[in-house]
């Protein structure tokens, strides 16, 4: 009998293993707010011009009859915290802080009181959507933009889809590794450990999946991962408003503290014994991803309680990590 070829994503070499055989926590559900987001753009005369509209601003935050200060670029360029890319710098995006575009993503934002936004920009279209929303957060005026304003204000290299509707936000704040180990969990928390996953799409692709599937948490060294980014919030589609995605220093160490409170920990690998459906067994489970081109590092795959592979078709080349990650996550709802 042909001999599968095993997998864990993209970049790991192929090995042919016969298949040895052996035997959630949903996200926190946003506050419910009171009062309707009308108020932002009808029926509030501190919100209207003279001529009971809504006034039109520039991108860059200024009205016509205002003086315009220096446009600066939206930060985003390597080293650099915020949203990605190369812009026209008409949106102003400071340090700390990031931007948000699409509607989706919106939404989960502006549901989530923890999130500080310092900038809303609209289209004259999307200000009639914004009005039916609720909002769970402190919001600045909304400003009238032009769409063609809007692309060119925004990461050329992106290539935003914003739906007419952008924020500038402050990065959020997520718990230490102690404080959410120390809050309530649910019966058979999950959480995914990130081993210097690099790419802001992936994590943000990692934590949609997340949600989906229930998981509590992303774990993710603060060396080797990148900031919450623009690109990483587009992926997510509104997930990072209720994944968090807790940072720390040595991710050993962290192993251990979650085997001190009572998580087996899986490490994804195509040198793994254990079949993936070994992972619906655990009531505490930590799934442990490597990056793309490396996989795990050797002390990461030695220090976890079991080594777990995906078996793929032989015609099949691989898995990148996001979509082996969610094939984890899927494996273990049992």
């Amino acid at each position: 009998m042909k001999a599968q070829r095993l997998c864990q994503y993209e970049s790991h070499p192929m090995s042919r293993k016969k298949q040895q055989t052996s035997g959630k926590l949903p996200g926190k559900a946003p506050r419910k707010p009171s009062g309707k987001l009308s108020s932002k753009l009808s029926g509030d005369n501190k919100h209207r011009s003279g001529h009971g509209r809504m006034q039109s601003s520039r991108p860059d935050g200024t009205r016509p009859d205002e003086t315009k200060p220096p446009a600066s670029r939206v930060e985003g360029s390597a080293g650099n915290r915020g949203g990605a890319g190369k812009p026209s710098g008409l949106i102003r995006c400071p340090e700390g802080s990031v931007l948000i575009w699409g509607r989706h993503a919106a939404e989960a934002v502006l549901a989530n009181p923890e999130r500080k936004i310092s900038a809303l920009y609209l289209t004259r279209e999307a200000a009639e959507w914004f009005r039916n929303l609720t909002p769970g957060c402190a919001l600045p005026e909304p400003r009238l933009v032009d769409r063609a304003m809007l692309i060119d204000a925004l990461p050329r290299d992106e290539k935003p889809v914003h739906q007419g509707v952008v924020m500038v936000a402050r990065m959020l704040e997520p718990p230490s590794l102690d404080e959410f180990l120390a809050a309530p969990l649910p019966d058979r928390p999950l959480v995914i450990l990130l081993d210097q996953v690099t790419d802001g799409r992936n994590i943000g692709a990692i934590m949609r999946s997340a949600r989906a599937f229930g998981a509590a948490g992303l774990i993710t060294t603060d060396r080797h991962s990148p900031p919450e980014s623009a690109a990483m919030l587009r992926t997510a589609s509104g997930a990072a408003e209720h994944i968090p995605l807790i940072r720390v220093v040595n991710l050993s160490r962290a192993m251990e503290l979650l085997k001190d409170h009572g998580f087996m920990l899986a490490g994804m690998t195509a040198r793994g014994d254990t079949p993936i459906s070994a992972l619906a067994r655990h009531d505490r489970l930590g799934i442990i991803m490597g990056a793309e081109g490396k996989g795990l590092r050797r002390l990461t795959e030695e220090r976890a309680d079991i080594r777990v592979r995906i078996p793929i078709d032989d015609a099949a080349e691989s898995l990148n990590v996001s979509a082996a990650t969610a094939v984890a996550l899927f494996a273990a709802r049992g």
